[in-house]
């Protein structure tokens, strides 16, 4: 039976990230819309003669963000709630399926809302979704708008300009906005899974007491996982009782690739966890055990720690316990700490760092 939970977990986050990625997909056409525009317009003349141009070059990016992204804004947050409520019934029946009996779930309405005004917090900054859509508009407008008047007060062609806008360089805002429609798409799509999954699991209290973090254990994962990850023999854990609602959930920074389990009441224990999960170390994929950390198994492949953590914090890792290393080697907002700190707290860094 924990295989086959296994396979429907796998199966499960495989679809999310497609979906995401569909969302991601939607806003292109809504970019080049914008793209285009503003390329016919600033081409429409070889410079920007004045600051009357300007301005109006100014208000159509305005426009433009505003009808463009306006309108992807409300597709996504429709597709949103769609899966709010489809997430809502696949961890109920998910659930139901790995526990053998009836599991509640809340009206559909509660755990909509719950998910649209519960905030995500990435690299520690709080957002709403609807506040996570803005922030990508309004950063997007704002970059071409620096652009235009940049270019405009240091007397730069329209051209010139425009490749900064819209030309095909990896830096340039029209490809800058691409990636970010997929982060943006791929932060909310874990939010509203997250939220999703913590509501249906506190309406089953008798069942389910908890969630714990599962990060992905490769070379690509952030430093703040890589401490959630490290704790709690295999992931951090919260408890309903003691922690409610509000703790951490993913997505836990920009694009993260983190989940959450659930961690079953004492009746069920032995269905919690399956026996292994994949890893990929070296560009090689294998299984690992379903509790091992990821500084363990940075500890234990030498190649992992030094791309991840870099080669001074590799040394120290090898001086200690991963368990003592992920205990020291962070500040409270899961980020590391300088190297002279790491230092002054731990003999063990200090002898591992000695140049003699």
């Amino acid at each position: 039976m924990a295989e086959t939970a296994l396979a429907t977990t796998l199966s499960h986050e495989i679809a999310l990230i497609r979906f995401s990625r569909s969302l991601g997909r939607n806003a292109q056409p809504h970019i080049e819309a914008i793209m285009k525009a503003l390329r016919e317009e600033l081409l429409s003349t070889d410079t920007i003669p004045t600051k009357k141009r300007r301005d109006e070059l100014i208000a159509l990016v305005n426009e433009l963000i505003g009808v463009e992204l306006g309108g992807w804004s409300e597709e996504l947050e429709s597709e949103l709630v769609a899966l709010a409520k489809e997430e809502a019934k696949f961890h109920q029946a998910a659930l139901s399926n790995l526990v053998g009996q009836k599991i509640a779930r809340p009206a559909l309405e509660s755990i909509i809302k719950t998910a649209f005004n519960t905030e995500m917090v990435l690299n520690n900054q709080a957002y709403t979704v609807d506040e996570r859509i803005k922030n990508y508009n309004a950063n997007s407008a704002d970059r071409i708008k620096r652009i235009i008047t940049g270019g405009w007060r240091d007397g730069l062609t329209t051209y010139e300009m425009s490749q900064q806008i819209t030309g095909r360089q990896n830096s340039s805002v029209s490809n800058q906005m691409k990636k970010g429609a997929f982060t943006l798409a791929k932060d909310v799509t874990s939010h509203i899974s997250s939220t999703a999954k913590t509501s249906v699991g506190m309406a089953n209290q008798d069942v389910v007491i908890g969630e714990a973090v599962v990060v992905t254990l490769d070379s690509h994962t952030s430093p703040i996982c890589q401490r959630l990850g490290s704790l709690d023999g295999g992931g951090k854990k919260y408890y309903y009782a003691k922690d409610g609602f509000n703790f951490p959930r993913p997505p836990f920074h920009w694009n993260c690739r983190s989940t959450m389990r659930y961690i079953l009441s004492d009746e069920f224990k032995e269905l919690e966890e399956p026996r292994t999960r994949p890893s990929v170390v070296d560009g090689e994929a294998k299984r690992v055990d379903a509790n091992k950390t990821w500084m363990q198994l940075a500890k234990e492949n030498p190649s992992l720690a030094r791309e991840s953590l870099g080669e001074e914090r590799a040394k120290v890792l090898d001086a200690m316990s991963a368990e003592e290393f992920t205990k020291i080697a962070y500040d409270r907002l899961n980020q590391p700490i300088p190297l002279d700190e790491l230092v002054k707290k731990s003999k063990k860094a200090a002898k591992a760092l000695s140049k003699e």
